[in-house]
């Protein structure tokens, strides 16, 4: 009978480490169960978690009427996830970039050269 211990020791046994997470962010609360997961995956796998802040300034609400107030806001969003994830023992980088294209998210990838991608934004929930 396969239980979830040896379910899961099955599964890491086939599956390759995922060293390093990208989580494209847009730090509203629709993006949080994103970061939850991908804090759990990093945490599993002992891995790596870089975290950017990617949004549309004219869909945040409130919109971000100019790159200052984009980049205020970036920071600090960065900085909030960051100090949770380190104080829950994940290593973690942050990167302020505009991956508002997929030209940009694109470049960041080969940048960064995650194993896995993941999407935390208002714009993806669903109710």
């Amino acid at each position: 009978m396969l239980n979830q211990k040896n379910y899961d020791s099955m599964v890491e046994s086939k599956l390759p480490k995922i060293k390093t997470i990208l989580l494209a962010t847009d730090g509203t609360k629709y993006a949080e169960p994103a970061f939850d997961n991908a804090l759990h995956i990093a945490k599993q796998n002992e891995g790596r978690l870089v975290i950017t802040f990617c949004t549309e300034p004219n869909y945040h609400h409130p919109p971000l009427a100019t790159t200052a107030q984009w980049h205020d806001y970036g920071q600090k969003v960065l900085k909030r996830l960051s100090d949770e994830a380190q104080a829950q023992g994940v290593k973690v980088e942050t990167v302020l970039a505009n991956c508002q294209s997929e030209s940009g998210m694109s470049e960041l990838i080969d940048q960064v050269q995650p194993d896995l991608v993941m999407l935390g934004s208002e714009l993806f929930h669903s109710n």
